[in-house]
């Protein structure tokens, strides 16, 4: 832009100092959204991952013959390493964790096996040391382990002479050989990598067939398509008769880490750009006013000899300055919102602790930048292109009047925005009715008061099951004499915590039945496990402390395993097994309400519950409740589990009903996300429609005090300008109406309860339109109300 130039704008817009206030806002809100948002998208979807030739990348795994997919076992995986052919590397690997005693103490790490060509396989290098090798996964090799740079700041305080350094990892002191690179936490937040087959027992269990319990990884020859390699290794698969039925599926693995998340950070994204969308028809709409009332200004420069060409550079550079220092805001404004949406975002949500401002966010934004000046400017350039210099000089009042051409013009920004604005409140609306309905879902818990903890008994030191039942009944009688403790209970698996286990069941008298399910959830319980969680006995008994190893096998089941299982029959009296644990059948003793175990999105599913005295683990949850909150229990809690065993770790300790929010933030977040996005695109609309309606009122002074002078009444002048508001409302609403019914049907995915033609939802974003156009109406309609007939003339 020429200095001349420069220094008009900026005294041009320095004159007008509300408008330019007024435009600043509207476009740091769209651009500082927008950038937000695709900062999330950029982190998540389009950012590399962290290994080298990530398109390379496979994730392998059994399908059924049903199509549930499942990991595999370890006989299969090694059937599967002799397809060199269509694999340059194949790696596999379990997820869990190990116990740590330091200086802070006791502490449970996220940690994984993984074969010695984990890292080799992935092309992930070590930032020091060195990665595992195969010679370290082979039975009878050192112990060694490679630890997470997050966890090497922060344990080891960055020290560089970590590597060869023995830590107890567990029951015995492992060798660190290697760091990992920053921001490299796969699988899922894992800081501790160790050999997957240098255990003494991996033998015995990678031969079972039916331990399926590996996740694989592998890496595709060049020329090699996902399609190509399952139908290589189902080849291999169809030489077993065990996996009969059975087939591979080769999934990219970016499609896996994301497959969840992508559809609605694509509707998320759009919806952004929509309310850019609408952010840019705002700012051209002022630009258009501002040009209506500077055609006296162009006609004289057109005048004296300036093009059409030049008045448009002129144009131009002044919206495409207000836009950039709108752009600067919107970018300093996206920084705040990045932490808020990573603030809101869920667990589901991937590589959220990535987001950050890189150069695909900052081109993003300069990209939307010049297409709101470009965009913004288009009105307003084909009204100056059409300004005639005698009727422009002619005019004593110029810009006032307005002809069709211009009205049409304005009539059309207006509408678009309504629609748009329809648009988005339809998908907000029909986001919150969903989140509504899901919180009213009885999950059959009463979550508040409850605080749970994870427990993993070493196997090395609690050796037998009467020594992990004697630590529970001792954790048990200590933490139920705590203050406030009203109760406490045990259970192998927790609801919301995302612990569960399926197993196959046997039925007396219902075996084999086609339209039965043939597994059921299972978890063991201690007897105030029901009491504590607010689980409701609907027929029977719950579980008595006589229910213990001595006693009788016995089990509560839920409502759905009763109607599943024993449909129109009670099932008090007869008996059921899993094919986990024992194998002694089981009589069913009581049937409690149904508990939506993975939250309220999930259906109920069948639940056998045993006592955890007659079937004892290592692992378990502890659930309290209590009169006092969640910390002061964890605190007491903690304090009694280092009296019994100061070198055990507590995990995962959380309120219940915070594992009941999480289980809903995804819907959460998406909803508000979206909720936003629309409650400004209602205010922008509001401001816009206003903005048109004053400019009419005041094109239109001469005509209503000529009106009023042959006889209206003030209320006819209120229901002129009011009919011009919802007549652009209506055509505006009925528009985004349609629009949405089309669009809708991308947020299927996203409901619960709700369908996307919800009547409920259309109608009441007609009426919240209605009312916004009567609010954008009302101050117009009282200007045209007193305006002075005599006044209105004489000017």
């Amino acid at each position: 832009m020429p200095g001349s130039h420069l220094r008009w704008t900026i005294r041009f817009w320095n004159r007008n100092r509300a408008t330019t206030a007024v435009l600043l806002l509207v476009l740091s809100l769209g651009i500082g959204s927008a950038t937000a948002v695709f900062s999330v998208v950029s982190g998540v979807l389009l950012r590399p991952l962290p290994f080298a030739a990530e398109d390379e990348l496979v994730v392998l795994r059994e399908r059924a013959a049903g199509g549930a997919e499942m990991r595999t076992s370890g006989i299969t995986y090694r059937d599967w390493t002799s397809a060199s052919d269509v694999f340059a590397g194949l790696t596999a690997f379990t997820e869990g964790s190990v116990d740590h005693v330091g200086p802070q103490g006791p502490l449970r790490l996220e940690a994984a096996n993984v074969e010695g060509s984990f890292f080799e396989t992935l092309g992930v290098p070590v930032t020091r040391g060195r990665p595992l090798a195969p010679s370290d996964d082979v039975e009878g090799a050192p112990s060694v382990a490679v630890i997470g740079h997050d966890l090497w700041l922060g344990l080891f305080g960055a020290d560089p002479g970590v590597i060869g350094r023995a830590v107890r990892f567990g029951n015995r002191p492992v060798e660190i050989v290697g760091v990992a690179p920053p921001g490299f936490d796969y699988p899922g937040g894992v800081v501790v990598w160790q050999p997957l087959f240098a255990e003494p027992d991996a033998e015995s269990w990678a031969s079972i067939r039916g331990a399926r319990f590996l996740s694989v990884v592998g890496r595709l020859r060049g020329d090699v398509a996902p399609p190509a390699a399952e139908t290589r290794l189902a080849a291999i698969m169809r030489a077993e008769p065990e996996l009969e039925g059975s087939v591979a599926s080769v999934t990219p693995l970016r499609e896996t880490l994301v497959a969840g998340v992508r559809t609605p950070l694509w509707i998320l994204l759009g919806s952004v750009l929509v309310l850019l969308l609408i952010a840019c028809v705002n700012v051209s709409t002022v630009l258009l006013s501002q040009t209506r009332g500077r055609m006296r200004e162009l006609a004289i420069r057109r005048a004296l000899g300036a093009r059409d060409r030049r008045l448009a550079a002129q144009l131009l550079g002044e919206a495409l300055a207000v836009v950039t220092v709108g752009g600067i805001l919107g970018v300093t404004l996206a920084v705040w919102g990045i932490d808020v949406l990573i603030a809101l975002s869920p667990r589901e949500l991937p590589e959220t602790a990535r987001l950050t401002l890189d150069w695909r966010v900052l081109a993003f934004a300069l990209a939307i930048t010049l297409f709101t000046a470009i965009g913004a400017t288009i009105a307003p350039l084909v009204q100056a292109r059409g300004v005639r210099v005698s009727p422009a000089l002619g005019h004593a009042r110029p810009g006032v009047a307005g002809d069709r051409k211009d009205r049409r013009l304005w009539n059309g920004l207006v509408v678009s925005e309504v629609a748009l604005t329809v648009l988005l409140l339809v998908g907000a609306g029909l986001l919150l009715r969903s989140f509504a309905g899901l919180v009213a879902v009885d999950t059959g818990l009463e979550a508040r008061g409850v605080t749970t903890f994870h427990v993993s008994l070493p196997d090395y030191r609690y050796v037998t099951p009467e020594s992990a039942t004697a630590f529970q009944e001792a954790l048990l009688e200590r933490t139920a004499g705590l203050p406030a403790v009203q109760s406490a209970a045990v259970a192998r698996n927790l609801p919301l915590a995302g612990s569960s286990m399926t197993a196959p069941v046997i039925v007396e008298e219902g075996e084999g039945s086609a339209d039965r399910p043939s597994s059921t959830q299972f978890t063991t319980v201690t007897p105030d496990y029901f009491r504590t969680l607010g689980i409701r006995l609907v027929e029977g008994r719950l579980f008595r402390p006589t229910d213990d190893a001595q006693g009788e096998p016995v089990a509560v089941v839920s409502e759905s395993f009763a109607r599943a299982f024993f449909p129109g029959d009670s099932p008090l009296g007869r008996r059921a097994r899993t094919m986990f644990g024992p194998p002694v059948m089981r009589e069913i003793v009581g049937v409690v309400e149904d508990v939506r175990h993975s939250g309220p999105r999930a259906e109920a599913p069948p639940l056998f519950y045993a006592p955890q005295a007659q079937m004892g683990t290592p692992f378990f949850f502890l659930v309290v409740r209590a009169d006092a909150p969640p910390a002061a229990i964890a605190e007491q809690v903690r304090a009694v589990v280092a009296d019994l065993d100061p070198e055990l770790p507590l995990a995962n300790v959380a309120p219940l009903h915070e594992l009941l929010s999480e289980s809903l933030a995804e819907p959460r977040f998406y909803a508000s996300v979206l909720s936003y996005f629309a409650i400004v695109a209602l205010l922008l609309a509001t401001v816009g429609l206003f903005g048109l309606l004053v400019q009419r009122t005041v094109a239109r002074r001469r005509e209503i005090g000529i009106r009023m002078a042959l006889g209206a009444r003030a209320s006819d002048a209120v229901g002129l300008v009011v009919r011009q508001g919802v007549g652009l409302v209506g055509a505006g609403t009925a528009l985004g109406l349609l629009v949405s019914l089309a669009a809708s049907r991308l947020v299927t995915g996203l409901l619960y309860g709700v369908t996307p033609t919800d009547p409920v939802t259309y109608g009441g974003v007609a009426g919240v339109l209605v009312i916004a156009g009567a609010v954008a109406s009302w101050a117009p309609a009282r200007r045209a109300a007193n305006v002075d007939p005599v006044t209105a003339i004489r000017d």
